[in-house]
């Protein structure tokens, strides 16, 4: 189909959509066939942004080196995308690995999938190597992060919300959002409940704008509490149990699809996100 810039393509029934949220999964698309999708973009946009500002913020707030500082985000950004794609593709390799065949494995194919926990452990992982080997003081850099993880939490999740991948349960209160006809809601309670295609999907929770609500309030009240912290690191801890907790809440809402993996009975986001919460 060809479907005009930023929108859905038409349904086969001309319905009211008044009601409804306007989508964009496609920014743009060009003669040819070339397609600027929401997700990945909004994705790379926020991992421009952490390489871009973090060396500004660590050199304001720690007084660390900012071309030390660049050269250790971008290895801990760099070390996010590959956590996240390798993340997505691995649990369902070892929980389902007859789905497997239905994504694209490139680990730079963010349009296919990819999981906020690995974004998270995999730079846990790596910046210490990568600070020991740039002789910055981990700790200070973890603190500067966190204001600019926040920022980069929302504009990502801003993506998802645009393209309709990540949505929660049904409901019924003031903010609960109606997807258009063909959106990802729509058609999977289409699927689900056998409703007529073509209509508006069911109020349900927006959870990619409960997720980057959480990330800017993680930039408002890291920025309060900077000159408060009493020793090196605390920022950080902080910052992560945050991430960890109102993640595991907000997952909690999330509607199950087709795509959803179980642990023990469990949705694996919210196991994760518990898990790593704990500890």
């Amino acid at each position: 189909f060809r479907c005009e810039i930023g929108r859905y393509p038409r349904p086969a029934v001309t319905l009211e959509h008044s009601e409804a949220i306007r989508m964009f999964p496609i920014l743009f698309e060009f003669s040819g066939g070339t397609r600027i999708y929401a997700q990945p973009t909004f994705v790379y946009l926020s991992v421009a942004i952490v390489i871009l500002i973090t060396p500004w913020f660590a050199a304001r707030l720690e007084g660390l080196p900012r071309w030390r500082v660049a050269g250790l985000v971008t290895c801990t950004a760099v070390s996010a995308i590959i956590g996240a794609r390798a993340q997505y593709i691995l649990i369902r390799y070892f929980l389902a690995p007859w789905r497997l065949q239905q994504y694209d494995v490139s680990f730079l194919s963010l349009r296919q999938g990819a999981s906020a926990a690995g974004a998270i452990l995999a730079p846990i992982v790596v910046s210490p190597f990568a600070a020991r080997f740039f002789s910055v003081s981990l700790k200070k850099f973890a603190d500067s992060q966190v204001p600019v993880a926040g920022i980069a939490i929302a504009v990502a999740r801003v993506g998802c919300f645009l393209a309709g991948c990540c949505y929660g349960v049904t409901c019924d209160h003031a903010w609960c959002l109606r997807y258009p006809a063909n959106s990802l809601p729509q058609m999977r309670q289409s699927v689900d409940a056998g409703a007529p295609p073509g209509l508006m999907s069911a109020a349900v929770h927006p959870i990619a704008l409960y997720f980057a609500g959480a990330g800017a309030l993680l930039t408002l009240v890291s920025l309060f509490l900077y000159r408060r912290k009493t020793y090196d690191g605390e920022l950080a801890l902080y910052g992560l149990v945050w991430i960890a907790i109102s993640t595991t809440l907000i997952e909690c809402l999330r509607a199950h699809s087709g795509d959803t993996v179980l642990i023990l009975g469990i949705e694996h986001r919210v196991l994760l996100s518990f898990v790593f919460a704990v500890l």
